[in-house]
Order: C-alpha cells, then structure tokens, then sequence
C-alpha cells in the first residue's frame, strides 16, 4: 500500500490520517488528511476506515467532529472532487472556515488567531490604506473574501486589493466572487503564524494560476514580508518593492511591522505616513 508524504507545519504537530477502502483484499490508500495541532495540544495520529461510496461523507463528518472539538489547527484532503469540495465547504458548521480548493486540494482553516496574527492582520491593511492616501491611490480593499474559479480553484486571502484603475472592477455583492465573470484581485495577502511554509508553497502556486499581480505573505513570527510578482504563465518571482504600489519599498513595511510589536496603531501609522509622504 503505497503511503501518503508525511507533511509538518512549523510550530505545529501534522499527522496523516489515512482513508483506507476496506473491501479490497489489498487496501488501497484513497486520500490524505492532515491535522495540524499547536504545540500545546499534541495528540496521537487517527486512522479513519471507510468504502469509496463513504468516503466523503465519513471524511466530512470527522472534519466536523474535529472543529467542533476546537481540536483542529487545519484540515487538508487530497484527491477531492469539486462537486465534494462544494458539498464540505457549504456545510453551515464550516460558515467561519477559511477555504481553498486547488489541484484536487481540499484545504480548510479554522485555526484560533493570536494577537500577533490578529495584529499584523489589522496593521497591514491600516499601513496600505495609508500609503493609498498619501499617493491620492485609488485602492480598494476585500478583507476574507472568497474568490472562486468554478470547478478548478477557489481562495479566500486574508486580504485583497483592487488597484489604481481596476477599483471599477472589484466585486460588489454578499456571494462568492465568480472568477468565471470577474477579475482578479491585483494583490492578495496571507497572514501566516505557522504555515509560512505553505503559503510561500501550495498557495503560492494557487494565486499564480489565480493570475493576481503580486501574492504577499505576512510572516508574523519573524515579522517580514514575504513578496512575490506573478508572471503570466510563467510562475512568480521575489520582490522587495512593489510593482502594483508604485514606490512601495518592502524594507519600510517591515519596520512597520516590527515598530508594531512596541508601539499602538497610531504611533505605528504616524510614523509610517511620514515616512511615505517623503518618498
């Protein structure tokens, strides 16, 4: 039986659960689903059993069981069908989920978020509104909204920008935004505790195909920015200055961000405008 790559967040314990088809003589491995714990709530891996025509249903109703234990850090499926990911993702006790669907992906998020996460998240979206208005930059911001490619991807960043002249085109409405009839955002931001690593890798790949502009990643734990421009079918690459926010220096967000693990919002933001008025 052929076994599924053990995957390990940092800060966090991962343990593969997998989904075994009982009814064959030789069990063939038919998905992976990764647990990701914090560091304070380790617990020993799980091995779920179950036939093809069970699968998705006994695999949702152990994602169920885990978030409604507040046990799980993150859920991960490999092998999902769109019309699967559709029926986990529009469950009512999934509502506060963030999730992604790339590849064959099943990816849901319904971590608790810390202070620094929470704070970096609010910041970020403060430092760039300011920025916005001392360049007279027409920007408009989606923060969690979910952006959906029917049948091949969906995402929700922690935040999103419509830039410049393409503010006319950022969505309106309380639904899904539909890739199929919309453009993209021109910058997508995720703000990463302890899946830096996969939001610069398996994310990073999805916002490339997404074809935004510029995909940036928040590393709160060492409080930098991890910035990348994507190029049309091309992949992406590293940036320290923004493309999409013309004269946007990287190195002085990340000041920023550091200055805000001493200093409130408005200290942090007052000094920010003056540096960015003097650009």
């Amino acid at each position: 039986m052929r076994s599924p790559p053990q995957t390990k967040t940092p800060g966090s314990f991962c343990y593969p659960i997998l989904l075994l088809n009982p009814q064959r003589r030789n069990p063939r491995w038919m998905g992976r689903l990764v647990l990701c714990f914090s560091t304070h709530s380790r617990r020993n891996p799980v091995i779920a059993s179950c036939d093809r025509d069970g699968e998705t249903l006994g695999a949702r109703s152990l994602i169920l069981t885990l978030i409604g234990c507040a046990i799980a850090r993150q859920l991960i499926f490999e092998h999902y069908t769109w019309d699967e990911y559709i029926q986990a993702v529009t469950n009512p006790q999934l509502e506060k989920a963030k999730c992604y669907y790339h590849n064959g992906r099943l990816r849901i998020e319904m971590s608790p978020v810390g202070p620094n996460h929470a704070s970096d998240n609010g910041i970020i979206v403060v430092l760039l509104n300011l920025f916005g208005i001392a360049k007279v930059l027409p920007m408009k911001l989606q923060i969690n909204c979910s952006y959906r490619k029917t049948g091949i991807r969906e995402c929700q960043p922690d935040a999103s920008y419509y830039i410049g002249e393409r503010v006319n085109l950022a969505p309106q409405g309380s639904s899904v935004v539909s890739l199929d009839s919309h453009s993209p955002p021109d910058l997508a931001i995720e703000v990463a505790d302890t899946s830096v690593a996969d939001d610069i890798g398996e994310k990073r790949m999805l916002y490339e195909d997404m074809q935004v502009k510029e995909y940036w990643v928040v590393d709160v734990q060492k409080a930098r920015i991890i910035a990348f421009s994507i190029i049309a079918n091309s992949g992406s690459q590293r940036i320290t200055e923004s493309q999409v926010l013309p004269e946007l220096p990287l190195p002085l967000l990340e000041e920023a961000l550091q200055r805000s693990r001493n200093l409130d919002q408005t200290q942090v933001g007052s000094w920010f405008l003056e540096q960015v008025q003097g650009i």
